[in-house]
């Protein structure tokens, strides 16, 4: 049974900020209605998706009175959250949770959400986190669900993500030459050494999709791997690479972030049938990695 927020308990003005690239609109309709209520106001900031989509993604945002920036390009996951980020500054608003275009809160989602950064504000929490699931996979969820309280993380999900606004003058925002994998992660790790904390409630629960695909393996046990584009796997090398050179990142994390991102996209290249535009990346990421380069991918 969903544990819902006390009806009496008042809630932070609260925008949403959605980051769109050719979205499937119906996923996004499903989304908006699970918010309606629970937020001041929803902003959808669009990376420059096809035209036909664009002019869709105008009308769909009338209809559900949902307010829209279009970027001029696609600048990415992380400055497109920045604009979002410096809209809600701008407008004053006490809290901001991030969404992504194929995420599905559930009933009471924001509330719960709400609920659990009142409970740590003698903590000096940033940002709560939703419990995860896969919208592929059945009953996987990233903390056990007779979780009750709030647990503390080293990182969050920017998805499903509900910043308090006032300590972004200290921690700053997305760091956006990222573009698009590990932005969260390194924000995150940022609080936390500026003296901020970050916490995981398994109150509020997001259906997610990771990857573009899912593979199951059965090794000792049934593992499911989220198999991403040639592109993605471009940007989670070369990013786990660049936080190699960022002080507030802990070695640990840094190595895991390697091994994973390496791991990851050497086994999609086995499964895959473009193979060598593949490996081809692998390698063009690792060099910029190495030297630096950063923002978009440029082919």
């Amino acid at each position: 049974m969903e544990k819902s927020a006390p009806p009496t308990q008042r809630f932070p003005e609260t925008l949403c900020v959605v980051v769109t690239y050719n979205p499937n609109l119906d996923e996004l309709a499903e989304a908006l209605l699970s918010l309606e209520g629970q937020v001041s106001k929803t902003l959808i900031v669009d990376n420059h998706s096809d035209q036909n989509l664009s002019e869709w993604l105008n009308v769909f945002c009338t209809k559900f009175s949902v307010d829209l920036i279009e970027m001029q390009d696609n600048f990415g996951l992380a400055n497109a959250q920045n604009v979002g980020i410096s809209y809600a500054l701008e407008h004053k608003y006490e809290r901001i949770l991030l969404l992504d275009q194929d995420s599905k809160p559930e009933t009471g989602f924001v509330a719960n959400l709400h609920v659990a950064l009142n409970q740590l504000q003698m903590n000096n929490a940033a940002a709560v986190g939703p419990t995860f699931c896969d919208r592929r996979v059945e009953n996987h969820a990233e903390t056990p669900s007779e979780q009750a309280e709030p647990v503390q993380r080293e990182f969050l999900i920017s998805s499903g993500m509900l910043i308090e606004t006032r300590h972004l003058q200290q921690i700053g925002l997305m760091f956006g030459e990222l573009f698009i994998d590990h932005v969260d992660h390194e924000w995150c790790f940022r609080a936390i050494e500026k003296g901020y904390t970050l916490y995981q409630t398994p109150t509020a629960r997001l259906y997610h999709s990771l990857g573009d695909r899912v593979i199951r393996l059965r090794l000792l046990r049934y593992r499911e791997i989220s198999i991403h584009s040639a592109v993605r796997n471009y940007y989670k090398v070369r990013n786990s690479i660049h936080l190699f050179r960022l002080d507030h990142v802990p070695l640990r994390w840094k190595v895991k972030f390697m091994n994973q991102a390496l791991a990851v996209a050497l086994f999609s290249v086995l499964v895959s049938k473009n193979r060598a535009e593949r490996l081809k990346l692998i390698a063009i990421s690792v060099a910029d990695g190495l030297a630096a380069r950063l923002g978009a991918f440029k082919k």
